[in-house]
């Protein structure tokens, strides 16, 4: 493995690999696995979906699956993600320009 990227904190899996950051490069954010449900999903429906997957997701299996292929893993809820997801908008619209990325 040459270098460790997408991820906020260096990986406990990999603690001597440099992270692209460490090598000068801007990094991308983390890569995520987003659930997303239709705009308006009532609250009774989101909260019944959401709390199926946050057990879930506590869940020893889960975690040891998650451990076993290297993927760091980080709950999130709605509000976190309302926040998240127009700021990942806004540094890859940015991250494009300075590339030299156009619409054409």
């Amino acid at each position: 493995m040459l270098m460790v990227f997408s991820m906020e904190n260096r990986d406990p899996h990999f603690p001597n690999i440099p992270m692209q950051k460490d090598m000068g490069c801007e990094d991308v954010p983390p890569n995520k696995y987003i659930l997303i449900a239709p705009k308006g999903l009532p609250d009774p429906i989101y909260k019944k979906v959401h709390d199926a997957f946050k057990k879930a997701s506590e869940q020893p299996e889960f975690k040891k699956l998650m451990e076993t292929l290297y993927l760091p893993y980080e709950y999130k809820g709605r509000k976190d993600l309302e926040k998240d997801i127009p700021a990942q908008f806004t540094w890859y619209k940015g991250f494009l320009e300075k590339m030299g990325v156009t619409k054409k």
